[in-house]
């Protein structure tokens, strides 16, 4: 917990634990959510509160580069402009994580021009992380598409004022399969290439509705599994190599 009105990086600290704890709580949930969809599909009851528990954990994904974001003013930029530090300290901005390239590029629109001169590597990190979210790039060796990113900034505008989830049922819905100590999920609308499914007689299953994000038709939980993943990486990318 921060004390109101500090400035943990300016005091020796940064907010690395907290946004790490934040991730961890996001997969907390994430399991959540995925015991509960399973639970009530199974025993064909309404799935409470989806819209809610699916907003909050792109909400927890989406904060934690917020956190960074302060973290990079605090550290490397703030320090040495005064302007950017008294309105920072003031409440007159709020660092927010720079999702375009203007935010990086333009002194017009953003708090992070200045960090070409303190911190290149940085910079130039922050500028190929965003480029790839435009792009909708895959990250190397991973199935995550960075592109995920701006859905989750999108969604997590959306969630303010109308609904992220959308309900697919009947012969596109999922498969929910459970016996000796596994429970599967089988999205059927996902499958490319596949007119049979055959479930082994040691499963109990049933046909149930599956749940995707109403902007890019995604299953929310394989959506959900990829910003997680993804945020988490990032956030050991710049950790890592940039704020020790």
């Amino acid at each position: 917990m921060w004390v109101i009105g500090a400035n943990p990086a300016r005091d020796g600290m940064t907010r690395k634990d907290e946004i790490f704890q934040k991730l961890d709580y996001a997969d907390h949930l994430h399991n959540e959510l995925g015991c509960h969809i399973f639970s009530a599909e199974s025993e064909g009851r309404q799935v409470k509160f989806i819209q809610d528990r699916a907003g909050d954990i792109l909400v927890a994904c989406r904060e934690v580069f917020d956190y960074c974001a302060n973290d990079i003013i605090d550290i490397f930029v703030s320090p040495h402009d005064q302007s950017i530090a008294s309105r920072v300290n003031s409440g007159k901005i709020r660092p927010s994580f720079p999702f375009n390239l203007n935010m990086l590029m333009n002194k017009s629109k953003g708090l992070f021009v200045n960090l070409r001169e303190f911190n290149l590597p940085l910079h130039n990190y922050l500028c190929l992380i965003v480029s790839s979210v435009e792009r909708k790039m895959g990250r190397p060796e991973t199935l995550f598409n960075y592109g995920h990113l701006r859905d989750m900034c999108i969604m997590v505008n959306m969630k303010k004022r109308k609904n992220i989830i959308s309900v697919k049922t009947g012969s596109v819905g999922s498969i929910y399969a459970e016996g000796d100590g596994i429970k599967i999920v089988f999205p059927l609308a996902d499958q490319r290439g596949i007119s049979r499914v055959t479930v082994s007689p040691g499963l109990k299953h049933v046909l149930g509705n599956q749940y995707v994000s109403a902007s890019n038709k995604m299953d929310i939980m394989k959506f959900r599994m990829f910003c997680k993943g993804l945020s988490r990486l990032v956030m050991q990318d710049i950790y890592g190599r940039y704020i020790l």
